[in-house]
C-alpha cells in the first residue's frame, strides 16, 4: 500500500478506493445481519473429544496442538479492521460529520452485539473477530475527541473495555491467587473473578509434578551414562590389573559399602529434601517467576552433582582406609571434599533469593555465584575422569578398585531417581484428575473450564443494557 495517501493521518494509505469503499458496504451489511455465527470453537471441541481423556499434562498439550490448527475467521489478519476503522474515521473528522461518525459506531456496536447475543459458543481471549472489534475501539474514541462528543467517546471507551474481558489478569488479582497460579494459569491474559486458590492448588501441583517428572528423566539418563563409564572403567583395564582388583576386593567390608550407601546416596537424597520440600528455601510456595524457575531447575542439578562427588569419594576415602597399607589412599583428599561441600551449599544458598530484594542484574549475579559452586563439584568429576581415562596400568589399581565399589551403588542411585520418576508421575496424573479448571475433559464447549467461565463472566458483560 504505497500510492497516494487517501487514508490520511488517522491510517495507511488506501491504494484501492474501490475496494474501500465495498469493504464499508460489507461492514454495514455485516451490522444489518440478524445472527453471527462461527463454529471454529465447536470444531476446537470435535478434535479434543475424538482424542481419549486426558490423564496429564502432556496428554493436554498433544490435544491442544492438534485444535491448534482450526483457526477463528480473523486469526492470520492482524490489526485489519483497526486500520480499516482508522481510515474512515480520519475521513470523517476531516468532513466534520458527526451523523456519520455515529451511523459507523452505532454499525460497530451492531457487530458487537451479534456476537455477543451470538448462538455459538466464544472465546473472547482466541477469537480473532473479538479481537479486531476491540482494535476498532480506540479509533472510535480518538474520533468522537476530536469532534468533541464527550458522551460517545465514554461509551466507546467503555465498550473497548468490556471487549478486551470482564474478568482480572493475574498482576491484578489477589496475592495469595498470583501465588498459587500455576504456568498455564499464569498465561491467561483474563481470569474468571470468583477464582479460588482450592481450584487454583491443583493444576499448581499438576505443574510441579511434571516438573519433577522432566528433571527426574533427565538427571535418571545423565546417572546412566555415569554409570556406564563406571562400569567401563572396571572392564578396560588387562587382565591383570583386573586380577589384582578381584585378589584384593574382599579387603572391602559390608561397612565401607554402608559407608558409600549413606554418604554417597542417602545423604544427598536428604539434603536435598529437607532444604526443597521441608524448609522455604525449595521456593515451590511462590509464584512462577523466571528466576524462581531457574533456582527449581538449580537445585536437584546441584543435588546430583552433590551425589555424584559424595559417591566418588566416599569409595576413594573408604579405599584409602582400608588399602593404605597397599598406598591405595588417592591424592590430595581434601580436594574432593571441599568440591562437594561447595555443591551441596549450592542448593541452600539458592533459596536464599526469596529473602534478597534484588534487580534482575543483581539476581542473575546472584545466580551465576550460586551454579559456579555446584559448578566446582563438575570441574572435580571432570578432573578425575581424565585423570582416571590416562591413568597407565603401573597405576590402574587404585581407580579400579575405587570404581568397582563404586558401580553397584551407582546402578542403585539410578534406579532410585527412576523411582522418583514413577511417583512424580503418579502425583501428576492424580493432581491432574482432580483439577477442575485446566483439563481438556472439564468443559464441553472450551478448550477447559477456566476459558468457559472466563468466556461466560465476558458474555454476560456484553449483554448488560
Amino acid at each position: 500500500m504505497a500510492a497516494h495517501p487517501t487514508g490520511g493521518g488517522g491510517g495507511p494509505p488506501v491504494t484501492d478506493e474501490a475496494a474501500f469503499q465495498s469493504a464499508l458496504r460489507l461492514f454495514s451489511e455485516a451490522a444489518a445481519k440478524s445472527s453471527y455465527s462461527d463454529r471454529s470453537l465447536s470444531l476446537k471441541r470435535r478434535q479434543i473429544d475424538a482424542f481419549p481423556r486426558s490423564r496429564s499434562i502432556t496428554d493436554d498439550m498433544i490435544v491442544a496442538g492438534f485444535t491448534e490448527m482450526v483457526s477463528p475467521p480473523f486469526e492470520n489478519y492482524n490489526l485489519s479492521l483497526h486500520f480499516f476503522a482508522a481510515v474512515q474515521c480520519e475521513r470523517l473528522v476531516k468532513a466534520g460529520e458527526q451523523e456519520g461518525l455515529r451511523r459507523f459506531y452505532g454499525e460497530w456496536k451492531q457487530l458487537v452485539g451479534l456476537i455477543a447475543n451470538s448462538a455459538e459458543p466464544v472465546d473472547p481471549e482466541n477469537d480473532g473477530a473479538i479481537s479486531q472489534l476491540q482494535g476498532m475501539g480506540e479509533p472510535f474514541a480518538e474520533a468522537f475527541d476530536k469532534l468533541g462528543m464527550v458522551v460517545e467517546k465514554a461509551e466507546a471507551e467503555e465498550l473497548q473495555k468490556a471487549l478486551a474481558g470482564n474478568g482480572h489478569s493475574l498482576s491484578s488479582a489477589p496475592p495469595e491467587i498470583e501465588a498459587m497460579a500455576g504456568l498455564r494459569v499464569s498465561a491467561q491474559e483474563s481470569l474468571p473473578r470468583d477464582l479460588t486458590v482450592d481450584q487454583l492448588r491443583p493444576s499448581r501441583r499438576t505443574e510441579l509434578a511434571f516438573f519433577d517428572r522432566m528433571m527426574g528423566s533427565f538427571l535418571a539418563v545423565l546417572g546412566l551414562i555415569f554409570t556406564g563409564l563406571v562400569g567401563l572403567e572396571t572392564c578396560r583395564r588387562s587382565r591383570i590389573v583386573k586380577g589384582m582388583a578381584r585378589g584384593l576386593t574382599p579387603l572391602f567390608r559390608m561397612e565401607d559399602h554402608l559407608w558409600i550407601a549413606g554418604l554417597g546416596l542417602a545423604f544427598p537424597w536428604f539434603w536435598w529434601w529437607a532444604f526443597t520440600r521441608i524448609s522455604p528455601l525449595g521456593l515451590r510456595d511462590l509464584k512462577f517467576d523466571e528466576w524462581y524457575v531457574l533456582v527449581w531447575v538449580l537445585q536437584p542439578i546441584a543435588a546430583f552433582i552433590f551425589g555424584l562427588v559424595m559417591l566418588l569419594q566416599t569409595a576413594r576415602w573408604r579405599w584409602g582406609k582400608q588399602g593404605g597399607f597397599l598406598c591405595l589412599g588417592g591424592s590430595l583428599p581434601w580436594l574432593g571434599w571441599i568440591a562437594a561441600t561447595l555443591a551441596g551449599m549450592a542448593i541452600p544458598a539458592s533459596g536464599l533469593i526469596r529473602y534478597f530484594k534484588l534487580s534482575d542484574d543483581e539476581t542473575g549475579i546472584f545466580l551465576v555465584g550460586v551454579f559456579s559452586m555446584s559448578a566446582c563439584g563438575l570441574l572435580w568429576l571432570l578432573w578425575e575422569g581424565i585423570m582416571i581415562l590416562f591413568t597407565p596400568r603401573s597405576s590402574a589399581l587404585r581407580p579400579n578398585l575405587v570404581m568397582r565399589s563404586l558401580l553397584p551403588w551407582s546402578f542403585a542411585g539410578v534406579l532410585t531417581l527412576m523411582a522418583g520418576v514413577v511417583v512424580s508421575t503418579k502425583m501428576e496424573r492424580h493432581w491432574f484428575l482432580q483439577d477442575p479448571l485446566l483439563p481438556t475433559w472439564t468443559s464441553k464447549t472450551h478448550l477447559n473450564a477456566l476459558e468457559e467461565r472466563a468466556a461466560a463472566e465476558w458474555r454476560a458483560s456484553m449483554q448488560q443494557p
